[in-house]
C-alpha cells in the first residue's frame, strides 16, 4: 500500500514530465482504439459478407475447344457447331456440393393446347419438331418469379388468386383467362414434347423417321435432326394444370417491338408453375424441360475445388467453370483495404510510441537519480523501487485508457466512413479500368393470406440474396477493449522494464557522492 501511495504522490510531484508522458500515451491509446475498432469492424463485415454473399459460378460451353474439335465439310469449311447441353440430372447433382452456399433452380418448357387459345394465336401450334426445335404457343415457367420480384407482375386482386404451392398448380395472365373464359379453379390441358437420344442397344441401321421404338417402356417416334443428320426419339406428354391464380402484367406483350407478333413470344402466354411440376413431366435422360441452375460459392476462392468436384461428377471438358465475383469484390475490397490500413497504421503508432515512451522513461530515471539514491540508502530494495516506477506508469496508462476509449469511440465512425469513401472510389476506379481481380423449397404456400411472391427459383441450401451497400458503424466490443488493455499493459511494462534496467545499474552511495 505504501508503494502505491508513494507512486500516486510522485505523479503529482512531477506534473510537467508526467503530463508529457500522459499526452503521448493518450495519443497512442486513442489511435489504438480507433484502429482496433476499425480493424475489428472491417473483419466482422468481411466475414459477414463472405457468409452472406458468394460468387456465382458460370458453367458455359468452351466455344474455342468446340471449334478445334469441329469437323470440316467437303469444301473445307467448319460444320455447324451445335451448342452442347448438360443433362438436368447432372446439373442438379452439382447443387449437393459442400462448396456452395446455395443454388437457385428454375425451369421452362414449351407447350401447346387443344383446349385453350393463346393470345395472338393464328394457327394451333402442334408439338412437332422443326429442325430439332420443339414448338408451342405457351411457355411454362417453373419457379421463375423474376417479373414479380421486379414489380412487373402482381397477382390479381380478385381475392382468390394465390401462388402455386404444389405440383400441377399454375397461374395464368388475366388476358389469357379472359380470352378463354377461365377462372380460378379451372383445369387446363397442355402437351409438350420430350426428346432423348436413342440408346446404343437399339439398332437404327434400318430405322427411318416416323418409326416407333420403345425405350424404357415408353413409345417414342423417331424424327430426323436436320442439324446433326441423326435420328432422335420423341414422345408427346399430355398433362393437366389447375389454375390457382391470375396475374396482371404491366409490361408490353412483346419484349422487343421488332420481335415477330407470334403467340410463342407473347408475355401474356406465360404460365407460372412449380419446378416440381416440370420435373415430374419428364423422365430421366429426356430433354425438353430447360433447367437453369445458378450456383453460388460460399467463398470465391473455392472455385478451383468446386470445378474439380463437378468434373469428377461428369462435367465434360467442353464446358468451362468460371465465377463472377464482382459483387463480392465490390463489397469486400474496400473493407480489406481499410483493414490493412488500420493494421499498418497501428503497428507504426505502437512502434514509434514505444520508442518515445522508452526515451521519456530513460530521461525521467536520470532526472530522478538522486531520489533513487536516497531511497536505496534508506533501505528500499531494488524490486520495490522498480515496482514504484512501474505503478506510476500503470496509473497514468489506466487514466489514458479510460479517456482514450471515450475519445477513440467518438472519432472512430467519421474516420472509418472517410476511409471507406476513399477506398470505395479507388476500388470502383480499378474495376472500371479492368484491374479488379476477378432441400428446402422457398415457395409460398397456397393460403389466401399470401401477398409476397416466392423467390425467383427453388433455393437450395441458402437464403435470398439482396442488393447490399457497404456501411461501417464501428462499435467497441469486449474483444476490442481486451485488446486495448493488453496493448496498454505491454506499453507500460515495456517502459517499466527500461526503468528496472537503469535502476539496477545505480549504486546508492555513488549517486549520493556525485550529488555532494
Amino acid at each position: 500500500m505504501y508503494i502505491l501511495k508513494h507512486a500516486w504522490k510522485n505523479i503529482w510531484r512531477n506534473k510537467g514530465r508526467n503530463g508529457l508522458i500522459t499526452a503521448i500515451l493518450f495519443a497512442i491509446l486513442t489511435t489504438t482504439v480507433v484502429t482496433l475498432m476499425i480493424n475489428d469492424t472491417a473483419s466482422t463485415l468481411i466475414d459477414d459478407y463472405t457468409s452472406l454473399f458468394s460468387s456465382q459460378v458460370v458453367i458455359n460451353p468452351d466455344m474455342e475447344q468446340l471449334r478445334q474439335e469441329a469437323t470440316t465439310d467437303a469444301n473445307g469449311l467448319l460444320t455447324k457447331i451445335n451448342r452442347p447441353e448438360l443433362e438436368p440430372e447432372l446439373l442438379l447433382s452439382f447443387t449437393e456440393s459442400d462448396y456452395l452456399k446455395e443454388s437457385v433452380i428454375n425451369a421452362s418448357l414449351r407447350a401447346s393446347s387443344d383446349s385453350i387459345i393463346a393470345i395472338d394465336e393464328t394457327t394451333t401450334a402442334t408439338q412437332q419438331p422443326m429442325n430439332g426445335m420443339v414448338t408451342g404457343n405457351f411457355n411454362l415457367l417453373g419457379d421463375d418469379y423474376t417479373a414479380f420480384t421486379e414489380g412487373n407482375r402482381v397477382l390479381s386482386d380478385d381475392g382468390s388468386s394465390v401462388y402455386p404451392g404444389s405440383e400441377n398448380e399454375a397461374i395464368i395472365s388475366t388476358d389469357l383467362a379472359l380470352q378463354n373464359g377461365l377462372t380460378v379453379g379451372d383445369t387446363i390441358s397442355l402437351s409438350s414434347t420430350m426428346s432423348r437420344t436413342i440408346p446404343d442397344t437399339i439398332d437404327t441401321s434400318e430405322l427411318t423417321a416416323g418409326d416407333i421404338v420403345t425405350i424404357d417402356e415408353f413409345p417414342y417416334t423417331l424424327v430426323s435432326d436436320q442439324r446433326s443428320k441423326t435420328l432422335n426419339a420423341q414422345r408427346i406428354v399430355t398433362y393437366e394444370l389447375v389454375i390457382v391464380g391470375l396475374y396482371e402484367d404491366i409490361r408490353d406483350e412483346y419484349v422487343d417491338e421488332n420481335m415477330p407478333q407470334s403467340a410463342a413470344f407473347n408475355n401474356r402466354n406465360e404460365i407460372i408453375t412449380s419446378l416440381a411440376t416440370l420435373l415430374a413431366i419428364r423422365e430421366t435422360d429426356e430433354t425438353g424441360v430447360s433447367i437453369n441452375v445458378e450456383y453460388y460459392l460460399q467463398n470465391p476462392n473455392d472455385i478451383a475445388s468446386f470445378e474439380t468436384e463437378v468434373r469428377e461428377k461428369g462435367l465434360p471438358n467442353t464446358f468451362t467453370v468460371t465465377t463472377d465475383s464482382s459483387t463480392y469484390d465490390k463489397l469486400v475490397t474496400p473493407l480489406t483495404s481499410i483493414r490493412n490500413i488500420a493494421v499498418t497504421f497501428l503497428a507504426i503508432v505502437l512502434v514509434l510510441g514505444a520508442i518515445i515512451i522508452m526515451l521519456l522513461t530513460s530521461i525521467s530515471i536520470r532526472e530522478r537519480k538522486y531520489e533513487i539514491g536516497v531511497l536505496r540508502a534508506m533501505g528500499m530494495k531494488k524490486n520495490l523501487l522498480a515496482l514504484n516506477f512501474w505503478l506510476e506508469l500503470v496509473i497514468i496508462t489506466v487514466a489514458c485508457v479510460v479517456f482514450g476509449i471515450g475519445a477513440g469511440s467518438f472519432i472512430a465512425k467519421p474516420v472509418s466512413n472517410s476511409l471507406l469513401a476513399s477506398q470505395t472510389i479507388t476500388s470502383n476506379q480499378m474495376a472500371s479500368s479492368g484491374q479488379m481481380p476477378g432441400q428446402s423449397v422457398n415457395n409460398a404456400g397456397n393460403g389466401s393470406e399470401q401477398i409476397q411472391p416466392p423467390s425467383s427459383g427453388m433455393v437450395v441450401g441458402g437464403k435470398n440474396r439482396q442488393t447490399q451497400t457497404v456501411t461501417m458503424n464501428p462499435t467497441l466490443t469486449l474483444l476490442t477493449m481486451l485488446q486495448i488493455f493488453i496493448i496498454s499493459l505491454l506499453l507500460s511494462s515495456f517502459a517499466g522494464f527500461i526503468a528496472v534496467k537503469q535502476i539496477t545499474r545505480y549504486e546508492p552511495m555513488k549517486i549520493l557522492s556525485e550529488r555532494n
